[in-house]
């Protein structure tokens, strides 16, 4: 699948209700080997900066991706990750400015009055295609690198 479609339809299952890391995951799902059904399911925790504002769902939905491409089973490979997942980190910040959900929305995202105050505002629908795409289109360009 190319990554016109992926962005399209990450945006589309955000738009309908799935969270960042959801949408960012599931984009790799058949590249990857993973069951989107199982997929959706690892990430369902990992929206909002796991539900308290911290490191964004995009990222930690892309870092599941690169987990599944370049992760490792034995301790030996530990480090072998690491370039991946600080070249994830570093191009998102670079890109979107902060690595938090709560600093990229601009709200306390554990506050339930704010988060209905952004939901109603459109500010989730301003913000996080933006880092979606941002997270995807990095996760995009890594998997297509020899590991």
């Amino acid at each position: 699948m190319d990554i016109s479609r992926k962005l399209r339809d990450a945006v589309n299952d955000h738009e309908h209700g799935f969270n960042c890391a959801q949408a960012v995951l599931k984009q790799f799902c058949e590249q990857l080997g993973l069951e989107p059904e199982k997929a959706l399911m690892l990430a369902s925790g990992f929206g909002g900066g796991m539900r308290i504002g911290t490191v964004c769902g995009a990222i930690t939905g892309g870092l599941m991706a690169l987990g599944m491409a370049y992760g490792f089973t034995d301790p030996q490979y530990k480090a072998d990750i690491n370039p991946f997942t600080m070249e994830l980190i570093e191009r998102f910040r670079a890109t979107v400015g902060h690595v938090d959900c709560s600093a990229i929305i601009g709200i306390d995202t554990c506050d339930p009055v704010q988060q209905a105050q952004a939901k109603e505002q459109g500010i989730y629908a301003d913000k996080c295609p933006f880092a979606i795409a941002t997270a995807i289109t990095i996760v995009y360009d890594l998997l297509g690198r020899e590991g």
